[in-house]
């Protein structure tokens, strides 16, 4: 996916960096980023709301004024039936890929 990224925004001036996050976010210098995006449930899969709240914090302390923090989530408290339980993958405007989650 990091690659697919890296694709689309050659030449925008944007970086990736493929890192752990509670590792990562320490080493950027504070306001230095206009954007940190966590996108894919990452806050679902640390260990514990106290390391949750040390990624909001560092992700707040990184991104600069006027800057950005994108964060995205899926509510996977009730069990998902019928197209809920497709996740879209990849989209655009004709058509929409959907990845079908794990059966538990």
């Amino acid at each position: 996916m990091l690659t697919a990224l890296e694709v689309r925004v050659a030449g925008r001036g944007m970086q990736t960096t493929l890192a752990d996050l509670r590792a990562h976010l320490h080493l950027v210098p504070p306001e230095s980023a206009s954007l940190v995006a966590r996108i894919g449930d990452t806050s679902t899969h640390v260990p514990g709301t106290a390391v949750v709240s040390e990624l909001f914090a560092n992700s707040y302390r990184a991104v600069g004024t006027g800057g950005w923090i994108v964060l995205t989530f899926r509510d996977l408290t009730p069990a998902a039936g019928g197209p809920e339980r497709f996740i879209p993958v990849r989209s655009d405007t004709d058509r929409m890929g959907l990845a079908q989650e794990p059966r538990s």
